[in-house]
């Protein structure tokens, strides 16, 4: 039962970062135009302390660190980007935190950034 629960995890995590994937790429070709699916969950958002102060609580203040690594470039370092989802927002560090429009309640949140040796460094224990 407990494998079943995991996959089923990983398949809604997989899904959530495919749906957001076409957000992200369009959002770096035309600057903030009617972008409602983008959030400043970032770096420079005022307000919102509680996603904030829970982003910043536990394994996501060591961040940037990565438990499901999207893809790299074949750069020296490779830019990394994560697919790692979260309900409680993006870190604080993240400029590009996109909101997926499959989740509903709770909605997810994704950091599209693409970060240096990203997947270096897990956010949470290896399942044993």
């Amino acid at each position: 039962m407990r494998s079943s629960s995991a996959l089923f995890l990983a398949f809604v995590l997989l899904a959530v970062f495919l749906a957001a994937l076409p957000f992200a790429e369009s959002s770096g070709r035309h600057h903030h135009h009617h972008h409602s699916h983008l959030h400043g969950r970032g770096e420079g958002e005022r307000g919102g302390g509680e996603a904030r102060s829970l982003a910043a609580k536990g394994a996501a203040a060591a961040w940037p660190c990565c438990d499901n690594c999207g893809g790299c470039t074949k750069s020296i370092p490779p830019q990394c980007q994560c697919m790692d989802a979260r309900p409680a927002g993006c870190h604080p560090a993240c400029k590009s935190c996109v909101k997926s429009s499959l989740s509903v309640s709770p909605p997810v949140y994704q950091c599209m950034d693409r970060i240096p040796n990203l997947c270096q460094r897990r956010c949470t224990a290896a399942a044993r």
